[in-house]
């Protein structure tokens, strides 16, 4: 009999909730496994001592035996069975190896799936076939939902208790069951407010990314999926399906297809609602593979409800049905929903799957901010004073040429003392302006295997194709286009655009942009880089649709950034033409010989050279001290010698 510090060592608590199909519970912080919970307040986490679990609503933890105890409602004993039952005996050497038609080795899941984590040959392969992405991928082996046997793909069996009881393999010949037979498998909690239910896993795994399946969007407490692992298997979800679940059916397209689905209907007690998988693929992990997470989205929305579910015909009748993303809810019900609120790219400013414009002027210095966000974010690192969250970036880059761009990146990441810029990656079109609505689709296949957590697109007019940048219902279609990419990529995505001419210091900071104002109303954050009038400085607002407003704050440029600088006249937006810096001569020049109102002398010297009322003050003070102005008694401001010669 082994001891307890050979059980440990052999199989952590983290490998012993994935042994048992729990993965999603191997976090720091999520729901609790043990009890109904709708707020993470359960977790694992390691000490010099080893692996423990902590509940911080019940105030209940422990090790390994601890929770098993706790899982199976059992004495010490009875657990110490259970985990030498889970770890089973070491296997010999790689490949893993099963043996077909018996009863399986305890530890051969665990194994199977440290064989796939060590094959990211075969991982890459799966996720091509079958148009998953790298995060998916991720998911499964994290949560230990898919291994390798030889060269055989394997999923889990476990029985309706939860007890490992064999592989479900496919292999050149087809597919094969190792162990204790077939059952229906259940990915998520039992009763989870959403029931998915498909007929294969691929089918499952499918929706599951489109869900954020592993980048921690996923939430078991609100969506779970069981597979039938057939069109055959229906009946074996008797009893599985719970009342207060909604149940979403998500059939193939073909006659079995419709069969199962009016079976499964059968079965369930609660709402039940059909995805319609279009006419002309044959299942979700197609629909997934031509038109991406974004149609199983919408798929999800527009699910109808069905309801005779008694129709003897061994198809759904659908007429009369409204979508499911189409029901309208209580609040109060919308309430007791988990919030699930996606990670921050930019601390305060943006959100994953959010869309952000930089706006300024020409050579204004927007593409060298752009290009040290993506460095910032690359590396985890403040832009602007802002924290960024650590993710891999994509720069599209429309503006340089490909050294020039090397040029500048290498400079940022010097700047900033960057080692690995391993997260940082690049897209040089220079010279290859595309409509977006032809770039986009592309865009996605090329990024669909990889995370990122931010996107830019630099500058947005090289993506216009034939539409113009005036017209609004045009720009409102090119929004469109950032928006699906944004659902799809699940990336925050941010794009370049030039202020319109003329004056910019009378404009309100949203109308500074050229063209429609739609490109300044719909993004979720807005960063506006207005000229300063002082040389390389800049005043940034900010326009956010999420946070709370930003004051706005000073830049100076500091080769290769813009940084933060506290001492600038916000007022001070540069006026085109006119020089930056100002002197007392050009607010007395200002001045005529039968003087003016202060309200008008000001107004005048904001026309003209866009001096700011701070700045007014500072020049006047001047002009004072030199004795170089006087105010008459009605308020009425002339040059000194002026008033001196009528006097006289």
């Amino acid at each position: 009999m082994a001891t307890i510090e050979e059980l440990k060592a052999r199989l952590p608590l983290p490998d012993l909730l994935r042994a048992m199909g729990l993965g999603e519970y191997a976090k720091k912080l999520c729901c609790s496994p043990l009890r109904k919970d709708n707020n993470p307040s359960w977790g694992i986490y390691q000490d010099d001592k080893g692996w423990h679990w902590k509940d911080f609503a019940t105030g209940e933890g422990g090790d390994e035996l601890d929770f098993l105890k706790a899982l199976h409602n059992c004495d010490t004993k009875e657990a110490l069975k259970h985990y030498e039952n889970m770890a089973g005996l070491p296997q010999p050497a790689q490949p893993t190896t099963v043996s077909i038609g018996k009863l399986p080795d305890p530890g051969e899941w665990h194994q199977a799936v440290e064989s796939l984590a060590g094959n990211p040959k075969t991982l890459a392969h799966l996720a091509n076939w079958r148009g998953y992405s790298k995060t998916l991928m991720v998911g499964l082996i994290e949560h230990g939902l898919a291994g390798l046997v030889g060269e055989a793909i394997a999923f889990p069996i476990y029985n309706e208790g939860g007890a490992y009881q064999g592989m479900h393999l496919r292999t050149e010949s087809g597919w094969r069951i190792t162990g204790g037979g077939n059952e229906p498998w259940l990915i998520g909690s039992h009763d989870a407010d959403n029931l998915h239910v498909f007929e294969s896993q691929w089918d499952a795994m499918a929706f599951m990314d489109s869900q954020g399946y592993g980048n921690g969007a996923w939430q078991p407490e609100t969506h779970a999926c069981i597979i039938t692992r057939g069109a055959s298997n229906a009946r074996k979800l008797e009893g599985r399906l719970h009342p207060s679940q909604k149940v979403y059916i998500w059939p193939q397209n073909d006659e079995a297809g419709a069969k199962w689905a009016k079976q499964v209907a059968e079965m369930a007690t609660g709402d039940v609602f059909k995805v319609k998988v279009p006419d002309d693929i044959n299942d979700t992990n197609d629909w997934l593979k031509r038109d991406g997470k974004s149609a199983l989205k919408s798929g999800l929305a527009l699910a109808v409800r069905i309801t005779d579910k008694t129709d003897k015909t061994d198809t759904i009748d659908e007429t009369d049905t409204t979508p499911a993303g189409l029901v309208i809810k209580r609040y109060s019900d919308l309430q007791t929903t988990p919030m699930v609120v996606p990670p921050q790219v930019i601390d305060g400013v943006l959100y994953k799957a959010g869309k952000m414009i930089v706006g300024g002027t020409s050579k204004g210095r927007k593409t060298w901010s752009l290009m040290d966000l993506a460095a910032a974010v690359a590396t985890g690192g403040k832009w602007w004073d802002f924290q960024t969250n650590l993710g891999d970036a994509l720069y599209i880059n429309f503006e340089l040429q490909e050294f020039n761009f090397r040029q500048r990146m290498e400079a940022i990441l010097k700047a900033r003392k960057a080692k690995d810029a391993s997260r940082l990656h690049v897209l040089n079109l220079r010279g290859q302006a595309a409509d977006m609505t032809v770039l986009r689709p592309i865009l996605e296949r090329a990024i669909e295997q990889r995370d990122f957590s931010l996107l830019i697109f630099d500058p947005i007019y090289k993506l216009l194709g034939n539409r113009s940048e005036n017209d609004a219902s045009e720009m409102a279609d090119l929004m469109n286009e950032f928006e699906a990419l944004a659902v799809q990529s699940e990336a925050a995505t941010i794009f370049a655009h030039h202020f319109s001419k003329g004056a910019q210091g009378s404009k309100f900071a949203i109308d500074r942009m050229s063209g429609s104002g739609v490109l300044a109303r719909d993004p979720d954050a807005i960063a506006i880089l207005s000229e300063h009038q002082e040389e390389d400085a800049y005043i940034c607002e900010t326009i956010l649709r999420a946070f709370p407003a930003l004051p706005p704050f000073g830049l100076r440029w500091d080769f290769p950034q813009l940084k933060p600088c506290a001492d600038l006249d916000i007022e001070g937006i540069r006026q085109p033409g006119r020089n930056k810096a100002f002197s007392e001569k050009q607010l007395l020049d200002l001045l005529p010989s039968g003087g003016l109102k202060f309200g008008d002398w000001l107004e005048k010297a904001k026309d003209e050279h866009a001096i700011g009322k701070t700045t007014f003050y500072k020049l006047l003070k001047l002009l004072q001290d030199r004795d170089l102005v006087f105010k008459q008694e009605g308020g009425l401001w002339t040059p000194f010698g002026q008033f001196t010669n009528r006097k006289n």
